[in-house]
Order: C-alpha cells, then sequence, then structure tokens
C-alpha cells in the first residue's frame, strides 16, 4: 500500500491542511505541540475509524469546529483509492478502482480486504505512536509478557478455554436403539440381494469358454489376418518390382553419358588451371598495394587533424584560493551557530508567551528578544548571501579544473597518436600497385568456371553410378521378398479352418459372459464388503448402547483441550516460536543498521544485548544504542505480520534522545532510508528534530 496524499479538516489542533507524498521516504516535522502525532493518527483515523485517541470520537475534532473530515488517497496494487471519513457523524464512503462503498460498514470491510490487515494490526503494527517505537522493549517483565502476548496473538486462546467448558456442560447422552434397528433391517435387504446377485454369477459362468477353445478360435482369426496381409504385400511388391526395373534402366543411361562428358572435359581444365596459378599470385601483390595506398592517404589526414588539435592554444591554469575558501566556509559556521541560537531566544515563547534563556532557563526582557527577532532576520538574510557566494566560488573553482585537465588529456593523446601515424607512413612510402588487374581476374574466373563444370561431371558421375547400385540392391530385395511373401502365405494352412467372421463372433460372445461375470464377482465383492460394514456398524451400535466410552472420551478430549490451551501450554510455545522468528529478523536488522552489538528476547522475556564477549541488560543502553534496537524491533515486527502491506509509520523515534546526540543517528537514517527504498515500502518518520531534516526525500512541515 502507498498513501498518495491526505486532506485534513478539523481533526484534533490541525485546522486544513492537504498534503500530497511523494515517492521516497517522508518525514512530517514539527515543533512540539503542531500536532504531528496528530497528523499520523488522522490517517490511522481515515483507513480504520478510529484515531486511537483516548476518549469519545467526538474529542478529536477541533475546539470550536462544528465539523471536520479526513479524506485519504491511496493505492494498492497498482490500483488508485480515496476514502473520506467524518470526525463527528458515521457518514464515510470509499471508491477504489471501479468500485464504490457508501456506508463505514461496507468500506471497514472492504479496507480489510484490500489491505489484508485488521485495524488492530494496522495500530500495533504499522502505525506506532510515539513511544511504542522501543516501548515494548524497555518494560517490566510482566508489562513485556503481555504486550508480547497481544502482538503475537494468543490472548485468544482463553476465550477459547471458555468455549471448550461451555461445550463440557452440553454434552448428552442419547440412546442408539433407533439405530440399531434401522441397522439390522438394512443388513437384511442386503442379505436377500446377495442371493441374487449368485445366481447371475452361476448363469454368466456357463456361458464362458474352455481357455483351450478361446485360445483355439484366436488362432484361427490370427492366420485370416495374417493371409490378408500376406495378399495384399505380394501385390504392393509386384508393382514395386516394375517400377524399379524401369528406373534402373534410366539410370545405366545417365551414368554413360556423364563419364563421356567428363572425359572431354578432363584436358581442357588442366590446361586453364596451368594459366590461372601464376595469375592468383599477382593478383594477391596488386590487391596488397591497393589497400596500402588507400591506407597512407587515410593516414595523412588523420595526421594533419592531430597537427591542428596540437596547435591549439593552452588555456589559462585555474588559481586556487584555499584562504578564501576556508574564510567563506568560517564565516558559515558562526552564523549558523548564531541564527540557531537567537531562533531558540525567539522560540522560546511560542508556547506560554513567557521567554527564557535557552541555555539557563532565566527569564528575558521583551526587548532582548525583540532585538534577538531582528538580529536573526539580518543573519538569516547574511547567512543566505555568504552561502551563495560559496557555492559560486566552488562551482568556478570546479569548471576551471575540469577544462584544464580535458586540455592535458587531450594534448597527450595526440602527441601519442601523431608519432604512431608518422612511423606507419614511413612504411608505407614506396607501396604502388602494378599490373593490369580485370586480365588477372578473367584468367582465374575461366579456370575456376572450368573446374566448377568438371567437379559437377565428376558428381554426376558418382551420383548416377550410386543410383545404379542403389536401384540394384532394392530390386534384388523386392524379388526375395516377393518370394517369401507367397511362401510363407502357402505355409498357413487355411483348408478345413471355420472362418474368421464366424470365429470372432463366437468368441465375442465368450468375452461379453467373461466381462459380465467379472462385473458380477465385484458387485459381490463390493457387496459382501458393505455387508461387513454394515455388521461392524451394528456392533458398533450394540456397544455404544451398552456403554458410553465414546462420550466420556468426547469429553476426556475436551478437558485435555483446554488443559492445552492454558496460558503456560500452547499459547506459550506459541510465544517461543515467535520470539525465535523474532531474534532471526531483530538480528537482521541490527547487521543491516551496522549496530555494534546483538540483542535477542530470552525465555523469560527479558532482552540480552551482546558485545563482542560482553552480555549486558537493553535497560543499559546508551539512548542512541536504544533507538537503533527500537527502530530495528518495529522493522523485525514489521516483516514477520505485515510485510506484503508496505507501509510503516513511526512517531519520534529519537524522543528519547539527547539533543547533543541527535548527529549521531543520522547515519543509521540514512541506512534506514537506503533498505526502504529497495524493499518498495513507504516509509513515515514524525519527528521534532530539524536536524533531521535533510535526511528524508520529502519534508512535511507543520
Amino acid at each position: 500500500m502507498r498513501i498518495n496524499a491526505v486532506e485534513i479538516k478539523n481533526f484534533c489542533q490541525i485546522a486544513a491542511r492537504s498534503d500530497t507524498f511523494e515517492p521516497g521516504v517522508i518525514c512530517i516535522r514539527g515543533p512540539n505541540g503542531a500536532g504531528k502525532s496528530n497528523y499520523m493518527k488522522a490517517l490511522l483515523y481515515a483507513l480504520t475509524g478510529s484515531s486511537s485517541n483516548v476518549g469519545k470520537k467526538e474529542d478529536d475534532l477541533k475546539w470550536g469546529a462544528e465539523k471536520g473530515s479526513v479524506k485519504l488517497h491511496f493505492s494498492r496494487g497498482g490500483v488508485e483509492g480515496v476514502i473520506t471519513r467524518d470526525i463527528v457523524s458515521a457518514k464515510c464512503s470509499m471508491k477504489y478502482g471501479e468500485q464504490k462503498y457508501k456506508s463505514a460498514k461496507e468500506v471497514d470491510g472492504a479496507i480489510y480486504s484490500i489491505l489484508g490487515a485488521s485495524p488492530r494490526v494496522l495500530t500495533d503494527m504499522v502505525f506506532v505512536s510515539q513511544g511504542m517505537i522501543e516501548g515494548v522493549l524497555f518494560q517490566r517483565p510482566a508489562e513485556r509478557a503481555k504486550a508480547l502476548q497481544s502482538l503475537f496473538g494468543t490472548e485468544s486462546a482463553e476465550k477459547l478455554r471458555e468455549y471448550l467448558q461451555n461445550e463440557l456442560t452440553q454434552v448428552s447422552v442419547a440412546s442408539a436403539a433407533d439405530e440399531i434397528k434401522s441397522q439390522k433391517e438394512r443388513l437384511s435387504r442386503l442379505n436377500a440381494e446377495l442371493l441374487q446377485v449368485e445366481s447371475e454369477l452361476a448363469a454368466a459362468k456357463g456361458e464362458c469358454l474352455a481357455s483351450a477353445q478361446v485360445d483355439e478360435l484366436k488362432l484361427t482369426v490370427e492366420k485370416h489376418r495374417r493371409a490378408e496381409e500376406l495378399r495384399e504385400s505380394s501385390a504392393r511388391l509386384r508393382a514395386e518390382c516394375a517400377a524399379l526395373e524401369e528406373n534402373l534402366k534410366g539410370a545405366r543411361a545417365a551414368h554413360a553419358a556423364c563419364v563421356d562428358s567428363a572425359a572431354k572435359l578432363e584436358p581442357l581444365v588442366a590446361a586453364v588451371n596451368k594459366l590461372a596459378e601464376p595469375a592468383r599470385v599477382e593478383l594477391a601483390r596488386f590487391d596488397a598495394a591497393q589497400k596500402s595506398a588507400a591506407r597512407a592517404q587515410e593516414a595523412m589526414l588523420q595526421l594533419g587533424e592531430v597537427k591542428r588539435v596540437l596547435a591549439a592554444p593552452k588555456p589559462a591554469e585555474p588559481e586556487i584560493d584555499e584562504s578564501g575558501l576556508a574564510g567563506y566556509a568560517a564565516k558559515v559556521q558562526l552564523l549558523r551557530q548564531s541564527v540557531e541560537l537567537d531562533r531558540k531566544v525567539v522560540d522560546s515563547g511560542l508556547a506560554d508567551g513567557v521567554s527564557r534563556c535557552p541555555t539557563c532557563s532565566q527569564l528575558l526582557p521583551q526587548s532582548y528578544v525583540e532585538s534577538s527577532r531582528a538580529r536573526l532576520k539580518e543573519q538569516v538574510a547574511e547567512l543566505q548571501h555568504v552561502e551563495k557566494a560559496l557555492q559560486d566560488f566552488s562551482v568556478r573553482r570546479t569548471a576551471q579544473l575540469k577544462l584544464f585537465e580535458e586540455w592535458t588529456r587531450t594534448r597527450i593523446r595526440a602527441e601519442q597518436h601523431k608519432e604512431s601515424l608518422e612511423g606507419e607512413l614511413s612504411s608505407l612510402a614506396d607501396v604502388a600497385p602494378k599490373g593490369d588487374r580485370a586480365e588477372l581476374l578473367k584468367i582465374i574466373n575461366e579456370a575456376k568456371q572450368g573446374n566448377d563444370t568438371l567437379n559437377k561431371l565428376r558428381t554426376d558421375v558418382a551420383l548416377t553410378s550410386q543410383s545404379v547400385v542403389s536401384l540394384d540392391g532394392q530390386l534384388h530385395r523386392r524379388t526375395t521378398d516377393l518370394a517369401q511373401a507367397q511362401e510363407r502365405l502357402s505355409g498357413l494352412a487355411l483348408g478345413g479352418l471355420v472362418s474368421a467372421e464366424e470365429a470372432a463372433a463366437t468368441l465375442d460372445k465368450s468375452n461379453r459372459a467373461e466381462v459380465r461375470w467379472a462385473g458380477l464377482q465385484g458387485k459381490l465383492k463390493v457387496m459382501e464388503e458393505h455387508g461387513g460394514q454394515l455388521e461392524a456398524a451394528l456392533k458398533h451400535l450394540e456397544a455404544e448402547e451398552a456403554k458410553l466410552a465414546g462420550k466420556r472420551k468426547y469429553k476426556e478430549l475436551l478437558e485435555r483441550s483446554r488443559m492445552v490451551l492454558h496460558r503456560d501450554q500452547l499459547p506459550r510455545l506459541v510465544a517461543q516460536l515467535y520470539i525465535k522468528s523474532l531474534n532471526e529478523k531483530l538480528a537482521k536488522y541490527l547487521e543491516l543498521f551496522e549496530a555494534p552489538y546483538l540483542a535477542r528476547i530470552t525465555d523469560d522475556i527479558s532482552i540480552q544485548c551482546t558485545f563482542g564477549d560482553r552480555v549486558v541488560p537493553a535497560e543499559r543502553l546508551s539512548g542512541g544504542e536504544k533507538v537503533v534496537l527500537g527502530i530495528a524491533f518495529r522493522f523485525a515486527v514489521y516483516e514477520l505480520f505485515v510485510s506484503n502491506l508496505g507501509l510503516l509509520i513511526l512517531d519520534e523515534p529519537t524522543v528519547y534522545l539527547d539533543s547533543d546526540r541527535i548527529d549521531s543517528v543520522l547515519s543509521l537514517l540514512e541506512r534506514v532510508k537506503g533498505y526502504s527504498r529497495s524493499a518498495g515500502l513507504q516509509l513515515i518518520v514524525i519527528t521534532h528534530e530539524a536536524r533531521l531534516a535533510g535526511v528524508f526525500d520529502q519534508v512535511i512541515e507543520l
């Protein structure tokens, strides 16, 4: 899922906002009290109908406003959607692709289906509120166990145990007498059907032929079939022999003609070949001289171009004023420090109207604040001017260096190319083509044509000879096959046998009787098995009537199931499996974020961190280390439960970090940003720290 835009009206302290979310990692930034957390809760409210704020829904309405709404534009799998929810009323609508939903019930069901995540999952694992990023990791063991139980969804086991208890109270024992009577009647009807099938089975067996009779009839049918095949084969072989004799006569005549033509052409071709050999040698020399002359002309042109390049004037060498550059940089640093100090003085009175010193918290006179505000405006303008001058200085220096380096490289390459061309021209100076190329080609072509014609005639001689041999062999084989077919036909001895049609009809009648007999055998077997099942079922019912062991066993299974669902049984095992997977993913993200330690959740729900061979509890980590662990934990939870959603929002991940330690997490956020891009994850981070804004692809200021 991806959030594309949002329109917020009168939600908590947000009067009216309309923001578009660009691709990449997004930062929502503003000072404390600006409504950053409520901005996130407005997004959650649009999707789920609940902001997770304490109190009633009406409490989310801005003070003094009569109505408000949140409109969210999103996309999922390439399909665009927009959802609108009123803050006070139940009015809600959504358009997703071509589908439209007009009530909160329809929208809630559709959102769950589209996102594949429940409101609880969105609240706990996707929209991670302030304090919950690392809160689970640093709670007391009992509170942490309860939070993880909610995260893993094992809290429903107790409700299932109550359901099983209710089922136990409702199990009753009913008499099976009616079922036993019905079972006996079915068994009686089946026995009558068995007698009928056995009678039909005996009749079918009487119509089946003996094995010797079947074999004799099959042999008769086979002899008639073989005789018909031999008659058809003999007729075909006679026709093939006649055609082969005619083809053999034509092949012998063609072979004789080819032999005569080749004998006449051989002396003529030998004479032409004698003239062609020296002509080929002279033609090769002529072509080599012609190519050398062309290359010499091309090299002269290239040499002229190289000399033109070498004659180009040398550009002025760049002048680099390192002291001026350092002066600009130092002035920028001093101005930034002064601007930051005055801004803290001015901002200190925005919340409650009382201005205090940002370092010692003493009250400041209003005149000092006003002078700081005026000075701040002047220093901001001067800082922008100096930064622009520093940037222009850097651009000019880079351009000069690039121009001089390019001229130097071009001149070195031109000198090398000039030396190579002059050497090549000296080696080609005395080469020039001599002779008549057309006359040489004529002699060579005449020799080639003669050789081609002679080779074709020789090929024709070989082919016609092979054709004569092949046709002669085929004729011999066909004559032999015909004699063998006639001999096998006479050896079949068809006299005294019944016709093929009569033998086939008798076999078919016997086969149908055997099929009917086999079918009755199968039916009889099925009925006997069914009868056995009915008898077994009858005995079972009678045993059930005699004792209620089955019911007692069912109750026992219900009780055992209740024991399995006890919090120390199956829920504990499920939690251990989830913790194992969570530890694996936590280790993956700590390595990805280059944390100097490993961390794992133990069986007693404590969190241990390992620095080499030193193990310390998570509570003793430094502020920056806790931030890394908290973000890695939230990424691990996200991948374990909702990795296919594509959206994660973190509220104030650095809230407990001292202001002088903020810079230490910049590299962490860079790695988080890189991973989010590669994983196709839309990551939204909420923070009040202005120094973190430069890390993100887009910053929305509140």
